[in-house]
């Protein structure tokens, strides 16, 4: 059977995630999980290479793309939850992880937690070291600066650091 479910949601801890399912649904399964300020999206031609193959999934994490906020405070662990939890709701009893940047940080921290729910993971431009009290102050500050000022504001200070002039 040949899945294709493009923005569905399903209810995990108490929250709506959004995610695309599809590929065979027998073959081995990979998770994609986006970076910060990022969503599913951006994990479309690799999905769309792999689907023939794989059981290709990617989910927006809470609070991005159109999975909910929920009322919990932000962090890696309640991410971890919510990425096993989803698992548990899509029967997936064994995947191969792809995370990017924060995707990562998800993916490293539900492999030590869950390994025997992982065969492999795959990580890019992420880290396996904790936030310096630096970053995590500069990320506590941009989530301020969002609920004063708005997310086009953010955004737009955004691209300044994710793109160079020329690009």
């Amino acid at each position: 059977m040949i899945l294709t479910e493009i923005d569905q949601k399903t209810t995990v801890n108490n929250i709506k995630i959004s995610y695309t399912d599809t590929g065979p649904a027998e073959a081995p399964a990979i998770i994609f999980i986006h970076g910060f300020p990022l969503n599913k999206s951006m994990w479309e031609k690799q999905i769309d290479a792999l689907k023939d193959h794989y059981r290709a999934i990617a989910y927006d994490v809470r609070g991005h793309g159109n999975s909910d906020s929920g009322s919990e405070h932000f962090s890696i662990d309640i991410f971890v939850s919510d990425l096993i939890g989803f698992m548990d709701k899509l029967a997936i009893k064994k995947t191969i992880l792809c995370g990017l940047s924060m995707g990562g940080y998800i993916a490293i921290n539900a492999a030590l937690l869950r390994p025997d729910l992982f065969d492999a993971i795959i990580l890019s431009d992420t880290s396996c070291a904790a936030d310096t009290i630096e970053a995590k102050h500069k990320r506590i500050l941009a989530i301020e600066d969002v609920k004063l000022n708005g997310l086009v504001n953010f955004a737009n200070e955004s691209i300044k650091n994710l793109f160079t002039a020329d690009s």
